[in-house]
């Protein structure tokens, strides 16, 4: 059964940019071994906590891959990069699905009152900007802004290039209901 593994990781005292490093090398070789896929992640609330997945049809090739002379080349340098033991954890994939994103092509229109928009460095060029993400992070909408004076509408665009952009409206109402 295609399944997913996990490799938690945790760096010892001021090695854990070394660690990051290692990390990104060691987790393409899972492609060499059978894995369909894989990802390393590091923890935006501690930098010395990583998780390293990678996706297997077979536990069987994941277990080549573990104890494949690569990883064990890779244990053996970073031994002191890492806090032991590293437990790593298989799940079988039992649901899985992805929602495909649309293109989209924003114009920046820089008009108070209307929701932001995302302008890649190629469309300021005058190319379209084709495969642009733009993602809303807040409220934009007039049932919010009725209730509240205070809009913080936080967006960014992905690939290739993140950028965050934040807007406010012009006056606050507190939680005790009073204008600042």
């Amino acid at each position: 059964m295609a399944g997913v593994v996990h490799i938690p990781w945790y760096a010892t005292g001021l090695r854990h940019n070394k660690l990051a490093d290692a990390l990104t090398g060691i987790a393409p070789v899972a492609l060499r071994y059978g894995a369909s896929a894989y990802e390393v992640y590091r923890s935006n609330d501690d930098r010395y906590k990583f998780l390293q997945t990678a996706d297997f049809e077979r536990k069987h090739d994941f277990e080549r891959y573990w104890n494949g002379p690569e990883f064990i080349d890779f244990r053996v340098l970073t031994s002191s990069w890492y806090q032991v033991p590293v437990l790593y954890v298989w799940h079988d994939r039992i649901a899985s699905g992805t929602l495909e994103p649309e293109p989209v092509n924003h114009v920046a229109s820089g008009v108070a009152g209307e929701a932001p928009t995302a302008t890649s460095p190629a469309s300021a060029q005058g190319s379209a900007a084709q495969g642009w993400i733009r993602t809303t992070c807040g409220s934009w909408s007039e049932t919010w802004s009725a209730y509240s004076a205070l809009t913080c509408t936080t967006w960014y665009c992905t690939p290739p290039t993140a950028f965050v952009t934040r807007m406010w409206s012009s006056t606050c109402e507190t939680p005790l209901k009073t204008y600042v």
